[in-house]
């Protein structure tokens, strides 16, 4: 029997049909199982006309974009535009989806349903077991992935990182006969310098989820190497293991692999047989074993930017999502500025850091531990939302505020017939719609007035749109020359 050797393929997930232990997260690739008891209205009559009209696009999606099945945003962009697309056709009854009915408050669940229709297609259609080219490691590269495993310990530089992200190209080439550590330098000296920096950049926010992406490649490549180097003889081994991801869901995976290339489960029970028997049983279990914290969010990045979970507000309490909001303005924050989130001066001036033009809060942007009740559920609501992702807070300068509106002239009192100017000190603070007063400007300093400094945040009031420009100023007396000076009397 040929000596065939198994792919590098992550082995597949088994995601069973019992609920996850916490909410899901967003930005990540695998959609939340459906809840114990969940209410929908996609029976199988629907998925029935999904997989019939939209499969085999999504096939096409999967194996243009994402062919070695390590995640892809281009497919779960697709794949949740399809299912809003589809959840409006059965609202409107439009073909194929007519007379369908629907029930008031079950769009989420039903969204879910729809999702899993594609997402338990990839599990368990397109991932296949396939047979690799049968070359057998070195005992130099096998020293090299056996090494590489002890990564997974703390944040890689660059130049590492780039090896692990790009592990599968860097193989094919030591498969035609290259030496893995010219190859790794031939690529990585054939970036730009801002390439470079941009994989060390990325190093740096490699966490638990990046980890776990790259241990599922290690793990089966480290039995390979055992199976294929001869070093230990002849070995098979199946390996299933569970483990918790960043959005506390439990996983289980496994593979098979040995020195004979083949598949345990194909050259024996079948697939379906073997996932009943071992794995079920073994996730079953690990799902009650693994230490789980369902308040344990991990954030996950864009451009080392966080990202809002996409949690069940309804499950949390409102100091819960008042923490869990004010951890994620802070990580923004951190990420422009470096430094702790300053929300005293922020309270003096909410709209002027953050473009009001792009970003719509729905309430003022202030310390979320002061904002109770419904306020803080809408605030956490919108940036879960699309029209709330992506944001960030902006450089003040660069925040154009709308134009001012007009303002009368300034008032005037009659005194013996006369009529003189009233200085802005003598105005009262003006009070805004919103109850905030504004205090008034300062006056220029006269012989009258002695002059004061005007704070921070008098000064921030002051370059709202919807505060008023400050009066004329009453032009300060000009005082009278001084007298001469008589020249001192020459010496006699």
């Amino acid at each position: 029997m040929p000596n065939i050797e198994p792919s590098n393929t992550p082995p597949p997930a088994y995601t069973p049909n019992t609920p996850a232990p916490a909410p899901a997260q967003a930005g990540t690739i695998c959609e939340p199982a459906a809840k114990k008891g969940e209410s929908m209205d996609i029976h199988p009559r629907v998925v029935e006309l999904i997989r019939r009209n939209y499969i085999k696009e999504f096939e096409k999606q999967v194996n243009k974009h994402d062919s070695n099945f390590i995640g892809s945003s281009v497919v779960n962009k697709w794949r949740k535009d399809t299912s809003e697309a589809i959840l409006a056709l059965i609202e409107d009854g439009t073909a194929p989806f007519q007379n369908i009915p629907l029930t008031n408050g079950r769009k989420k669940s039903n969204l879910n349903a729809i999702n899993r229709v594609f997402q338990n297609h990839y599990h368990h259609k397109l991932k296949k077991v396939r047979p690799g080219s049968g070359i057998v490691v070195s005992h130099e590269d096998a020293i090299k992935i056996i090494e590489s495993i002890r990564e997974l310990r703390a944040a890689t530089t660059g130049r590492e990182y780039f090896k692990v992200q790009l592990a599968d190209d860097i193989q094919q080439r030591v498969d035609q006969g290259e030496n893995y550590q010219t190859v790794v330098k031939d690529m990585w000296d054939g970036l730009t310098e801002e390439k470079r920096n941009q994989w060390n950049e990325e190093a740096k926010q490699v966490d638990v989820a990046g980890n776990q992406r790259r241990f599922q490649t290690a793990l089966p490549a480290l039995f390979k190497v055992f199976a294929t180097s001869g070093h230990v003889g002849p070995v098979e081994a199946l390996v299933v293991y569970s483990y918790c991801n960043t959005e506390q869901q439990v996983h289980t995976r496994h593979f098979s692999m040995g020195t004979s290339g083949l598949d345990f489960a194909t050259e024996t029970i079948g697939e379906n047989e073997f996932l009943k028997l071992y794995v079920k049983p073994f996730h079953n279990w690990a799902a009650d074993a693994l230490p789980v914290d369902p308040k344990g969010y991990i954030f996950l990045y864009d451009n080392g930017f966080a990202l809002f979970p996409d949690v069940e507000l309804a499950e949390l309490k409102g100091k819960e999502i008042q923490t869990l909001v004010k951890d994620f303005l802070g990580k923004i924050w951190g990420k422009q500025y470096g430094i702790e989130i300053p929300w005293d001066e922020i309270k003096e001036d909410p709209r002027s850091f953050y473009d009001e033009r792009k970003f719509h809060l729905p309430v003022a942007l202030v310390d979320p531990q002061t904002i109770s009740g419904a306020n803080i559920v809408t605030l956490a609501e919108y940036f879960q939302e699309e029209e709330g992702f992506g944001f960030h807070f902006a450089k003040r300068e660069q925040v154009v505020q709308p134009p001012r509106t007009s303002i009368p002239p300034p008032a005037t009192a009659s005194t013996s017939g006369r009529k003189r100017v009233v200085t802005p000190a003598a105005i009262p603070s003006a009070s805004t719609s919103g109850g905030e007063v504004i205090p008034a400007p300062a006056p220029v300093p006269s012989a009258s007035t002695s002059g004061s400094a005007i704070p921070a945040s008098t000064r921030r009031a002051l370059t709202s749109a919807d505060d008023p420009a400050p009066a004329p100023i009453a032009p300060a007396p000009i005082p009278p020359p001084p007298a001469p000076i008589a020249p001192a009397p020459l010496p006699a």
